[in-house]
């Protein structure tokens, strides 16, 4: 029977397992999955831009003011 080794979660601390991944990883694979997620987060942008541009539309025919709503607020001093 082989002799297991425990490890307390408690002792690592709190970011462990991204410092643990960029560690075991070489810089270009670590580059290229930086990579990977923007592209694929551009890509979901795009995806989305007619559904957001559809929405905008729909608001702006159902409604007479903007798009965007905007409201002052009185800030420090009065501003």
């Amino acid at each position: 029977m082989a002799d297991r080794i425990y490890l307390d979660l408690n002792q690592l601390h709190e970011g462990w397992l991204a410092t643990a991944r960029a560690n075991c990883q070489g810089q270009l694979k670590a580059a290229m999955h930086r990579s990977l997620d923007l592209a694929f987060a551009l890509a979901l942008l795009l995806g989305t831009l007619p559904l957001l541009l559809l929405v905008a539309l729909a608001i702006k025919l159902d409604s007479r003011g903007p798009i965007f709503y905007g409201q002052e607020r009185v800030g420090l001093g009065g501003r």
